[in-house]
């Protein structure tokens, strides 16, 4: 009898619904509601964004009305004081004057020699402590209304500070916070941007002076306790006492620590001054080209620049241009779709720079082919060129670009 062929129309087969599941059958969530509050929080924050650029970029509005001419940039032009909006300018604090010819006394001390199992030896802790009275905070508003922080070191009893060149160089107004939180007003008594080092002046009387160490003492591996801005205190030690830093003009001997912030005294195991730390001159040199190496000025060294800056000013034989300038930040960049560069928002009336055209308000795009964005780019150039040389300077004014020739001068000549 031949077998019967099953039916397969009716075989049902039984299938395992745990097993054979392909995925979830309900179907998915709407995410439309989510997008939407999204692209509501992104609106909304889009919107603060741009009142605080409005708010921030008002001063550079009024500064580029100012500079409307579009005259070639070798015609003479003059431009009043840049305007400001920062209500630190409404602070009725007028700025002091510095003695006519002070004598700087440094309170310097011969520090004892360093050995692991030296006595009387401090920790970080009781270096601050033993310190914080010789700190002082500075405050500085720049011609673009921005505000910069710094540190700074009592250097006499009656008001003379120490504090780093690239804090103050593009200040309209600085101010000077002591320990005991009095705010006064300072007045710069003198810059050297090769050392990164600056002097300034406060009316005040019975500060505590800062005992500066003289330096023959130092030892390669002696721990190093570096107070920074923040008041961060970084224990290092020291690799070299005399790393030499050269560029074709000018050169600087540097204690190098193995590892430092930029700005801040530098105290020994002793709670002794050994320096202040000075990384933004790395840019200077070529073979030093990172910041945060560690570099400090000796005390024995700071001691000669401090003096002749308050007698003089300035370092006789630094190369400039007779002007001042201000990196311009990236909002002002991005909103007026400004390239990088330098503001120049001060111009020594007797400068050549003055004489073949360069104006307050002009920005620096380039010297000699390379981009300058910050003042230590401008000074990488200047200190491999004697006075006297011819730099090749691109400036923009009023959306366009121009070419001139800018001659290097002693800065001592505009003392």
């Amino acid at each position: 009898m031949a077998k019967r062929k099953p039916d397969t129309s009716e075989y049902i087969p039984e299938w395992d619904e745990g097993t054979y599941t392909t995925g979830a059958i309900q179907p998915p969530k709407a995410t439309k509601g989510i997008v939407v509050v999204l692209l509501v929080m992104v609106i909304f924050l889009g919107g603060i964004c741009s009142a605080l650029g409005l708010l921030n970029i008002r001063l550079l509005q009024e500064l580029m009305e100012a500079t409307q001419s579009t005259t070639p940039i070798d015609v003479n032009h003059g431009m009043e004081t840049l305007p400001t909006t920062n209500p630190l300018e409404n602070l009725e604090i007028q700025a002091p004057s510095a003695p006519a010819t002070p004598k700087l006394q440094l309170n310097t001390v011969q520090s004892p020699y360093y050995t692991a199992d030296a006595p009387n030896t401090m920790d970080a802790q009781q270096v601050y402590e033993a310190n914080e009275a010789c700190l002082v905070d500075v405050l500085c508003l720049t011609y673009l209304s921005e505000t910069e922080a710094g540190i700074g070191l009592v250097l006499t009893e009656d008001g003379f500070i120490l504090t780093n060149c690239h804090l103050v160089e593009s200040a309209k107004r600085i101010f000077v916070t002591t320990a005991d939180g009095s705010t006064y007003r300072a007045q710069l008594v003198g810059t050297d941007s090769f050392s990164d080092l600056a002097v300034l002046y406060i009316d005040a009387q019975d500060l505590k002076a800062a005992r500066f160490s003289t330096n023959s003492t130092l030892k390669v591996s002696e721990p190093t306790f570096a107070i920074e801005a923040d008041r961060y205190i970084r224990k290092s030690k020291i690799n070299s006492t005399s790393r030499l830093f050269s560029s074709s003009t000018q050169s600087l001997s540097l204690i190098q620590t193995a590892s430092g912030s930029d700005t801040g005294p530098v105290f020994n195991s002793y709670g002794y001054v050994i320096g202040f730390q000075v990384g933004y001159i790395s840019r200077y040199f070529p073979a030093a080209s990172t910041m945060g190496m560690g570099l400090v000025i000796p005390s024995a060294s700071i001691s000669r620049i401090v003096q002749t800056l308050v007698d003089d000013g300035r370092i006789a034989s630094r190369p400039c241009f007779g002007i001042q300038t201000e990196a311009i930040s990236k909002v002002y960049q991005q909103y007026w779709h400004l390239p990088g560069g330098l503001l120049v928002t001060k111009l020594e009336e007797k400068s050549k720079a003055a004489a073949c055209g360069l104006q307050e308000g002009d920005i620096l795009l380039a010297l000699d082919g390379q981009a300058v964005s910050t003042n230590q780019d401008m000074y990488a150039v200047l200190y491999n060129k004697q006075v006297g040389d011819a730099v090749i300077a691109v400036v923009f004014r009023n959306g366009q670009q121009f070419t001139l020739k800018l001659v290097v001068e002693d800065k001592a000549s505009f003392r």
